[in-house]
């Protein structure tokens, strides 16, 4: 390929249709268990975290309950992503083995947040949420008492989530989308210097935790007596005036050790003793490597 301004520009019209691909194609799964929030600025603060809404009968004044500031801030980062493409594949016609990596590029882009967001989950039992406390802790302040949203155990963690409110359990802030970015140009360092192209995809986000009433962490034993006891815990949370919380878990986020126990016990119909499965179907079951 004579390498000019028009080769380049066809090139980087190929490319960006390897990158769309793997956009397209990649399915990633944090949508389902973190909110997408639009930020507009280098961070963003939740003092909404740790107020559930309510409704009262109105019969004298609005009785309006203040919101608690509990200043719990995420603060956005940079991240990226490049590939390289030396001038010479391109002059030999060799331009079709990058082809795959561009469509990588775009599912690493697609996929990035699941990074993020199931990391954090992970490690929720050390970081902090909006009460100070870690995500997950045996004494979140409710009221006048404290509640648990953490079981221990010695066994790969799992965790039930009530995924159905408007505020999932984790927050995915995004201040930047990914975009894809081309240095093709001659005079640009990179050719110039050592005679390769640059295709590289940049942006900005973060995670961070939601209401720590949504999630229970778990790490004992993955079978029916934990699923019920943790599910009637969630479904028991009141709010600081005493009233239910009305938390209903629906999905349950494991890694792969306990993909079969998941299975087994909301995919089938009946159980190992031949009974009905009363489980069956009362979670959806989401698995992510990135617990393990």
């Amino acid at each position: 390929m004579i390498v000019n301004t028009a080769s380049l520009v066809t090139l980087t019209t190929a490319f960006s249709a390897m990158f769309n691909k793997g956009l397209r194609d990649a399915k990633p799964q944090w949508q389902s268990i973190a909110t997408m929030v639009q930020s507009s600025s280098a961070s963003q603060e939740y003092g909404i975290l740790g107020h559930f809404a309510q409704i009262e009968e109105w019969i004298d004044e609005r009785h309006t309950v203040a919101m608690k500031q509990h200043g719990y801030t995420i603060r956005n980062k940079m991240f990226a992503g490049t590939v390289e493409v030396r001038r010479t594949d391109i002059e030999d016609d060799q331009y079709g083995i990058y082809s795959p990596l561009m469509e990588e590029l775009g599912r690493a882009s697609a996929i990035h947040p699941d990074k993020l967001v199931f990391g954090l989950l992970k490690d929720g039992t050390s970081g902090k949420c909006y009460d100070g406390l870690p995500f997950f802790s045996a004494s979140h302040p409710t009221g006048k008492t404290t509640a648990s949203n953490l079981t221990t155990g010695a066994k790969p963690m799992w965790f039930l989530m009530d995924t159905s409110r408007a505020l999932k359990p984790m927050i995915y802030q995004r201040r930047k989308d990914y975009q894809l970015v081309v240095k093709n140009q001659e005079t640009d360092d990179s050719v110039f210097d050592r005679g390769v192209y640059k295709y590289g995809v940049d942006g900005r986000c973060n995670v961070g935790y939601g209401f720590w009433q949504m999630a229970h962490a778990c790490s004992d034993t993955l079978d029916k007596d934990a699923v019920n006891e943790i599910r009637t815990a969630m479904q028991s949370l009141k709010n600081d005036t005493g009233d239910p919380l009305y938390i209903q878990p629906d999905t349950i986020v494991v890694g792969p050790s306990n993909q079969a126990a998941a299975e087994e016990l909301f995919l089938a119909n009946y159980n190992a003793a031949g009974a009905t499965n009363i489980l069956y179907k009362a979670m959806t079951i989401l698995v992510s490597p990135m617990l393990e």
